[in-house]
């Protein structure tokens, strides 16, 4: 959900923020997918929830020995308002930014840099937005969270030290900055990798998962329970009377992840971002998507009902968010993640008879949306979020593949919608095996003593009557060359 095209910022490169947002016309063929296996062996899950711990380390001044390693790199004119140390911390898989809302205070142009350190090394600098998404305006979970101002997560692989740099059009910072860092939790999943990967029978199959449903085109879904989410941190959200559109995203972090088990915990550490640090009720995404295509359930009740997310701010109602793990502005997504968003969006648009390839008209309720409050929009019924916000999201390469996903969808729908042929018809039972009739002379008399005449026929000694539809009586009587003479004896 990043506003500018590129998280990579290096101090003599920030005029890659005025970068134009990429058209969303580019044909799919100019970003095919990539080929990412998925891990071996079935997905390991939850057994119960498991904690994130968060870390909250304040900002402010400037550092002058990291002041002058900065403008050594990238020039003595640099002069931020801001600037840590480099800052030894426990070990954390996302950092994000934030300061309390200030009234009259404007940071809407404050540029957010942070790097860290993994693996011994530092990474480069990355540019970290404003947070484009978030509650619906109006909303009480929009009042909740509207206190602080909270840049977009940035997601690692195990950091132990991170740096921060503010710069200011106007000279001025915000107050109160404080660095959020946390760390997803192992959980027994993660921790019992390698025991799962010597037996898989150690681990409940993704065949097995959330995936019972009346509806035939519901796809395999990791719920909430077993990824390990704590359900003491969330609230609960309003609902949605109808979904008619969704809106696709990308986390915009770390792609690196090896395991479903290492997503799992990358998306409990956005999920106490939402919640903890930013105040929202939930995750802000519906379903989330790692690059094995594995499909999790986001904010709570997303699989049997229509809660309302905060993934697109003036276009969360009649909406759901569908967020793609990982940083598509610089990575092409796996044919894998393709194939599940498609499924995601057949299931939840194609279920209800909408066209998945059509379009709709949504109401903005304002907020950081491109639309004025009250303005109706025309959008395709899957469009980007960057469709309706200041932001690149969902990356070039994901935007790239909305026309397949929906084309995709339109297929998943059009398989698991046609009727049925109807069945065969059951084959007649066999007619009965017609009674022979026997040649000879015909005999007419009251064989059986009823009063009336029945036929039968001699020939050769053999006299052959007829007692009924389906049965003859044969008997000998008489001689070959004898005539027959009938009379009412």
């Amino acid at each position: 959900m990043r506003r500018t095209h590129s998280r990579r910022l290096t101090a003599a490169s920030s005029a890659l923020l005025a970068l134009p947002l990429m058209s969303l016309a580019t044909p799919a063929s100019a970003y095919p997918v990539s080929a990412v296996p998925g891990p071996s062996g079935p997905v390991a899950v939850e057994t119960a929830p498991v904690e994130a711990t968060e870390q909250k380390v304040g900002v402010e001044g400037v550092d002058r020995g990291a002041l002058a390693a900065l403008r050594e790199e990238g020039g003595p004119a640099i002069k931020p308002e801001l600037l840590s140390p480099e800052t030894k911390v426990d070990t954390f898989d996302l950092v994000g930014v934030t300061w309390p809302e200030v009234v009259g205070e404007r940071t809407e142009d404050v540029q957010v840099q942070v790097r860290v350190r993994e693996s011994g090394g530092w990474t480069e600098w990355e540019a970290l937005d404003v947070e484009d998404g978030g509650p619906t305006p109006g909303s009480e979970e929009y009042e909740r969270s509207r206190k602080i101002v909270a840049t977009e997560p940035l997601l690692t692989l195990g950091a132990d030290a991170v740096q921060v740099r503010l710069d200011s059009p106007d000279g001025q910072a915000p107050s109160g900055v404080e660095l959020a860092l946390v760390d997803g939790g192992q959980g027994a999943a993660l921790a019992g990798r390698e025991a799962l990967d010597a037996d898989p029978s150690a681990s409940a199959s993704a065949s097995v998962m959330a995936s019972a449903s009346t509806s035939s085109t519901r796809p395999t879904i990791i719920s909430r329970a077993q990824w390990g989410a704590d359900e003491s941190m969330a609230r609960t959200a309003s609902q949605n009377r109808t979904v008619t559109a969704m809106t696709i995203h990308h986390t915009a972090s770390s792609n690196a992840y090896t395991s479903a088990a290492g997503a799992m915990a990358q998306l409990r550490s956005i999920y106490s971002y939402h919640t903890k640090t930013q105040g929202w009720s939930d995750i802000g995404y519906n379903f989330v998507v790692d690059k094995f295509g594995n499909i999790y359930e986001g904010r709570r009740g997303s699989i049997t009902s229509n809660p309302v997310g905060a993934h697109a701010s003036g276009f969360n109602t009649s909406t759901m968010g569908i967020s793609a793990l990982g940083n598509y502005e610089a990575a092409r997504p796996s044919s894998a993640m393709v194939e599940s968003i498609s499924k995601v969006v057949a299931w939840r648009l194609g279920g209800q008879g909408l066209d998945v390839t059509g379009r709709t008209t949504l109401t903005s309720a304002g907020g950081s949306s491109r639309f004025r409050k009250g303005t109706q929009a025309t959008l395709p019924r899957v469009f980007g979020h960057g469709d309706v916000g200041y932001t690149a999201c969902p990356g070039v390469y994901l935007n790239g593949q909305l026309s397949t996903i929906r084309a995709k969808a339109a297929a998943y729908v059009k398989s698991t919608s046609a009727p049925a042929p109807p069945p065969a018809p059951a084959p007649a039972p066999p007619a009965p095996a017609p009674v022979p009739v026997p040649v000879g002379v015909p005999l007419v008399g009251d064989w059986d003593g009823s009063g009336g005449a029945q036929l039968g026929w001699y020939r050769d000694g053999w006299v052959s009557l007829r007692m009924g539809p389906q049965q003859t009586v044969s008997y000998r009587y008489g001689r070959a060359g004898d005539v027959p003479v009938v009379g009412d004896w």
